[in-house]
């Protein structure tokens, strides 16, 4: 703060991300070119100046964006003449002509349009601009929910729909789509730095409209020389840079009756000089939500509350959704429906599992250095920072869901941590002596991640007589919650050739993680808001080189390199599930009878020793008839000793699993990419972008082999299914060559009328996540099924390849006389390989993804201004579109589908219902 409010100053240097400005300058009474003349560009972010050659042309390639005033001054033959209201979009051309008229015959000639007109000419792509001034004047567009943040503007741009009222993480839902496509189907860009997480192709942070100096919406043609990939969309937020005259800005706000507080802080300037400007921008909120009413929808709860348990005999009428006389959902079929009434569940509140609060945090950094050269130019080097924090908790705590009176009575007990087990008596993969029978020097507590320690193990029930921290139950208040930390450093350097040629290298580092942790949603049945303690984080490293050239007055060509990886980690631990049951399964199983003498050759051995299958063929986990033992059994010392003779040699026991128990991933994406872009203007009215593409998408795989354990258990599933064997391939590569033509035109018809057109094939990379699965437990074989089942492959490396959009469009824009403007999109939009998401777990949303989609999306976008947000004066938006999308899901090589679980379930359905409606008698009817 101390450095903002000493640094003041005039205008800065050039931006991040920047934009073109082309034109000529013509007498507007013979339309004959003026050459010599020198041209000026001026906005409070930049000014640069440059001369006519002898066509009457001129070109600015690297503008930071803002709206300019293009100036020409008085000759000794000539007026002066300027255009204002230019406004300059990060990567896009704008075209102007500028009519300087001879003395005497014209006083002067000035020319404006709005900052955010809708016509401009020479812009070959579906794009839109959203300025601070109109994301301000937009704030509330998108409820309450985005008042903090750039998707309330953005949700005023035809083409884009964003759920209304959404807070906080925008990956956490879907919540925003542009032309029919998903959240994670859109390219995320800050300041030119792509920012879709590598692991999954989530934006990482909220979109802050903190420190916005533009943000760009593309709905149709992306650049091919965009730095962030995706297949139905394109969003660029470009930071703002200090500006003539300094400025500095503190806002304090308070709302009711929801909670709602907020402070944001900013200062901006440069030195006299310009070799120096600087940005600052630090804010934060805390925001409380309530649904439906002022009473968060209390009463919905008896209808459309969220299920807790089943209605037992016992509490039947003593909680929402419980009747007199319900039947013990608890048994199916146990019993007729007592009293005419159906079964039914324990309902929560209707706001169950909703985001109930936000926290958010940001600051904001950029600085950038005029290095002036001796023939004039100045190069820059820019310094960026960006760091996000966001955390978003759940109306779920037990005094949310009706305190712990309402939990003990209804049925659902009073929500505890669960607790685990970690096994130290024997590395994974080892045999245990012969005797062994476990005991308390055997296993370590592993207590529930963030809960309170120095207590029993929650085994059973908490105890309410006692101090929570010592029974186990989750304190009443403790809300399930995720957060996400965003944070961006970027070192970027421009050297620039005059005004028409400049060289621009970048580095950056962009970390992003995704922490969730979910007691209550581990306790609970049915619904959950996270999952129980989920751990991402993705550390990218970045470089990019970028040469842009004015060749000559028809051709400004831009030749884009760029490359990037990441550091992956996904953790989705279970752990504290281990010691919940006596039963053997995979997650509670330590370790099984084995022939010592040939241990690892995947034959299980039961009590009788016997050798038996490892597997139930039937769900795929632990045959229970083998002999394993269990966490709880170790700790309790009651572990069966390992006597007799199994197979060849005597029998032991091999430890399977120590505890640890996760999906597992640590792939590492490896992104290059080269384009070539040609702005061609074969003619003044035409401008013709030319573009190819060249993406490398590059997994590679980690090590899969890490105990002898795992080798056990491939062999034990391929000695039981040798028609669906699995082979534990490590350190596997997945890599996929995307080549993608650009094209767009626009043809200017007059100052007042331009027709567009754009065509574009766009690749995204598919999510890392998705490229293979590993496992901190050595239990692979059974995991890995399902996707075997789809006929993904049989090994821990799946080629999920790139989904492929081809994007078609057509604009008409008009300006009518006064300050009314108008744009037409027809569209449409057809993609190959669409990932389509299914469920691994549907309580917390955990999926994976299969190409097996084929979609189609079809429409048109119109928008209607009238006036300026800028400016005095009545100004307005209209904005509408329609969207005709669709999805065709294509079968698997083995004929599975995506779909197919739920056709059997709506077929079994279907089935019971129609038995039971020619057999009402029948127990079993009771549970329709």
């Amino acid at each position: 703060m101390v450095l903002a409010f000493v640094l003041q100053g005039t205008t800065s240097v050039l931006a991040g991300t920047t934009g073109q400005i082309s034109g000529t300058v013509l007498d507007p009474q013979t339309n004959q070119p003026v050459s010599g003349a020198r041209v000026t560009a001026a906005s409070p972010s930049q000014s640069a100046t440059t001369t006519s050659d002898a066509t009457g042309r001129f070109s600015f390639i690297s503008l930071a964006p803002d709206t300019y005033t293009i100036a020409v001054p008085a000759t000794a033959t000539r007026d002066a003449a300027s255009i204002s209201g230019v406004t300059v979009q990060a990567d896009q051309t704008i075209t102007v002509s500028v009519q300087q008229p001879t003395k005497l015959k014209q006083i002067g000639a000035v020319t404006s349009r709005a900052s955010g007109a809708l016509v401009k000419p020479g812009t070959t792509a579906d794009v839109y601009s959203i300025n601070s001034v109109t994301q301000d004047k937009a704030s509330s567009v998108g409820g309450g929910g985005n008042l903090n943040s750039a998707w309330s503007a953005i949700s005023t741009v035809p083409g884009v729909f964003i759920a209304p009222n959404q807070s906080g993480y925008i990956g956490a839902g879907a919540t925003i789509s542009v032309r029919g496509g998903d959240y994670d189907q859109i390219g995320y860009e800050l300041d030119g730095i792509p920012v879709n997480r590598a692991f999954d192709n989530y934006p990482s942070g909220a979109l802050s409209s903190l420190g916005q100096q533009e943000l760009q919406v593309y709905t149709g043609a992306t650049p091919a020389n965009a730095e962030a990939t995706g297949i139905s969309g394109y969003i660029n937020q470009v930071i703002r840079t200090g500006t003539a005259p300094a400025s500095r800005n503190l806002t304090l706000a308070i709302g009711s009756p929801v909670f709602y507080n907020k402070v944001a802080f900013e200062a901006g300037g440069a030195n006299p000089a310009r070799t120096f400007s600087y940005y600052l921008g630090a804010g934060a909120y805390n925001q409380s939500f309530r649904y439906y009413d002022q009473y968060n929808g209390a009463s919905l709860q008896n209808v459309w509350g969220a299920p807790l348990t089943p209605c037992a005999f016992a509490v039947a009428g003593s909680a929402p959704g419980c009747g007199n006389g319900a039947v013990d959902y608890t048994n199916p079929g146990g019993g007729a429906p007592l009293s005419g009434q159906a079964p039914a569940y324990v309902l929560g509140p209707y706001q169950y599992n909703s985001v109930a609060a936000v926290q958010d945090r940001d600051t904001i950094l950029n600085f950038h250095f005029g290095l002036p050269r001796k023939d004039g130019n100045r190069d820059d080097i820019q310094v960026l920072f960006d760091n996000n924090y966001i955390n978003n908790a759940a109306y779920d705590s037990t005094n949310d869901t009706g305190g712990a009176v309402f939990a003990a009575n209804s049925g659902l007990g009073v929500p505890f941590y669960y607790d685990g087990y970690q096994f130290v008596g024997g590395k994974s993969g080892t045999l245990l002596p012969v005797g062994f029978t476990g005991g308390p020097n055997t296993v370590t507590n592993y207590f529930f991640p963030q809960s309170p320690t120095g207590r029993g193990i929650g085994l059973t029930n908490c105890d309410l007589a006692h101090d929570n921290i010592q029974s186990g139950c989750i304190e009443p208040d403790r809300r399930d919650a995720f957060n996400n930390n965003q944070s961006v450093v970027k070192l970027q350097y421009q050297r620039n050739f005059g005004t028409n040629a400049f060289l621009r290298v970048y580095g950056y580092t962009y970390y992003s993680n995704w922490l969730q942790t979910g007691p209550q949603t581990t306790y609970n049945n049915y619904v959950g808001f996270v999952p129980a303690d989920y751990e991402l984080s993705s550390h990218t490293r970045g470089l990019s080189a970028t040469f842009s050239d004015q060749l000559n007055a028809q051709h400004l060509l831009s030749v884009q390199g760029a490359y990037t990886t990441a550091t992956t980690l996904r953790d989705n631990n279970t752990q504290m599930l281990n010691a919940t049951s006596s039963s053997a399964t995979d997650r509670r199983a330590v370790g099984v009878l084995v022939d010592s003498s040939n241990p690892l050759n995947g034959v299980c051995y039961s009590q009788a020793h016997v050798a038996v299958p490892c597997y139930n063929a039937a769900n795929n986990n632990f045959n229970r008839g083998a002999g394993f033992f269990t966490f709880r059994q170790a700790a309790a010392g009651t572990v069966t000793p390992a006597l007799g003779t199994c197979g060849g040699g005597p029998c032991q026991y091999l430890v399977l699993n120590e505890g640890p128990y996760a999906t597992y991933n640590t792939v590492v994406p490896k992104f290059s990419s080269f384009s070539v872009t040609d702005q061609w203007k074969p003619r003044d009215r035409w401008n013709i972008n030319l573009g190819l593409r060249f993406d490398r998408f590059e997994f590679d795989g980690s090590d899969t082999t890490n105990t002898p354990a795992r080798q056990f258990l491939y062999n034990a599933w391929n000695n039981q299914f040798p028609t669906a064997k699995q082979f534990n391939v490590p350190n596997q590569i997945e890599a996929y060559d995307m080549l993608q033509p650009r094209f767009g035109m626009t043809y200017t018809v007059d100052p007042r009328t331009v027709l567009r057109a754009s065509y574009g094939r766009y690749a995204q990379a598919p999510n890392s996540a998705f490229q293979q699965y590993d496992f901190l437990q050595p239990s692979a074989p059974n995991k890995l099924a399902q996707f075997v089942a789809f006929g993904v492959g049989n090994t821990p490396a799946h080629s999920i390849r790139p989904p492929v959009s081809n994007n078609y469009d057509f604009s008409f824009e008009h300006q009518f006389r006064g300050d009314t403007s108008v744009k037409v999109t027809p569209f449409l939009r057809k993609t190959q390989d669409q990932i389509q998401q299914f469920f691994l777990d549907q309580k917390t949303a955990f999926v994976s993804g299969l190409n097996v989609g084929r979609q189609t999306s079809q429409g048109f976008e119109l928008e209607v201004d009238k006036g300026d947000f800028s400016r005095n004066g009545l100004a307005a938006r209209l904005s509408f579109t329609y969207t005709n999308s669709y999805i065709n899901y294509t079968r698997l090589a083995n004929g599975a589908s995506v779909v197919d679980g739920f056709n059997q379930q709506i077929q079994q359905y279907n089935g019971f219902t129609s038995f039971c409606a020619s057999n009402p008698g029948d127990k079993r009817c009771a549970t329709v």
